[in-house]
């Protein structure tokens, strides 16, 4: 059968089906928690905080990098939505708004979650560490991206353009990063006054803590409960 639009379509379906098939409350909930990692409310705070850490880690340099890998992927996705207006699929748990096509918290999973992998890859002393944080933004990103199909709210080929596009703005921002670093504008493992570390370290910790009370306590809108 030839690889078309069709069946693309098809598969999305297919797929959508088998998944709302086997949701349980339990399934369902643990995904909520896990979707809210790329909601407004959420990732524009995260995104405030990190610039709060880069000039407390005197590394200003990385705003402009960070700024044009999530900016640029929202704008894009948000012209995507509106040139292509997909409906959402039908049996969604959560109410959404917008259009379906591309996902933008498929987007912002790697725009912006995978910017600060690379940053905390490219700071870490070992291979080991590397290969861990690498590790952790992999699976961060799959399972914000699997969230949306579990909840209904997209189908694969929604969040797989979703990484692309996310991918081809984390490309650029790395890319900026990297001519800073060439240049000696962004330098990593220069120590830094103790106070500073505490300021990032609590940062962290505040931010940490602030998602998991936001997870537990904001409900959001229910197309339906099962």
């Amino acid at each position: 059968m030839p690889f078309n639009i069709d069946t693309i379509i098809a598969f999305d379906h297919s797929l959508a089906q088998t998944i709302a098939s086997a949701r349980t409350p339990e399934v369902i909930q643990l995904f909520i928690w896990i979707t809210e990692l790329g909601i407004s409310s959420v990732f524009i705070p995260v995104c405030i905080v990190v610039v709060i850490m880069f000039c407390i880690a005197k590394r200003k340099w990385l705003i402009l990098p960070l700024a044009t890998s999530v900016i640029g992927s929202l704008i894009v996705t948000m012209t995507a939505k509106f040139i292509y207006q997909r409906p959402r699929p039908l049996d969604g748990i959560l109410i959404e708004q917008s259009y379906s096509f591309p996902s933008g918290h498929a987007t912002i999973a790697v725009s912006l979650y995978g910017f600060l992998v690379y940053l905390l890859t490219r700071n870490a002393l070992t291979r080991s560490a590397q290969f861990s944080w690498m590790l952790i933004g992999l699976l961060v990103i799959f399972a914000i991206g699997f969230s949306r199909i579990v909840l209904g709210v997209h189908y694969l080929s929604d969040v797989l353009a979703g990484y692309l596009v996310g991918g081809i703005w984390l490309t650029v921002g790395i890319y900026i990063s990297e001519i800073f670093i060439s240049k000696g504008k962004v330098i990593f493992n220069i120590p830094l006054p103790a106070k500073n570390i505490a300021y990032i370290y609590g940062l962290c910790t505040l931010t940490v803590l602030s998602y998991g009370l936001f997870a537990l306590l904001y409900t959001p809108p229910l197309a339906q409960l099962r």
